[in-house]
């Protein structure tokens, strides 16, 4: 178990398939999750609704979806290079639109 004070999280070149449970580390700001066989983006019952995560970086995985950016509400930085993201339309405006203006004013790279 990791301690309470966490603020970075830097798991990037492993072997993980999904992304990692992170409920219960509210000072988390940062994860890095680049490198890895990551196949499906990360949901609400993998972090806490008040989570504090502000940066993301998922490159070189195999995600084929955006993922919800609701869940992230105080993210300021996306990465998902070099992903095998295949759903965007429909999904986009649904899900990312509105949190794109409100919640990230900086950039996502895709």
């Amino acid at each position: 178990m990791l301690p309470l004070s966490v603020q970075k999280l830097n798991l990037n070149s492993n072997v993980l398939n999904q992304f990692p449970d992170t409920r219960g580390l509210p000072r988390l700001m940062y994860v890095d999750l680049s490198y890895n066989r990551i196949v499906g983006a990360p949901t609400e019952n993998k972090v806490d609704s008040d989570n504090q995560i502000e940066e993301l970086l998922m490159d070189e995985n195999s995600l084929t979806a955006l993922p919800d950016l609701c869940i992230f509400p105080k993210l300021k930085k996306l990465s998902l290079y070099a992903n095998k993201i295949r759903i965007i339309g429909g999904y986009y405006d649904l899900v990312v639109k509105d949190c794109l203006n409100q919640y990230i004013p900086h950039s996502i790279h895709v």
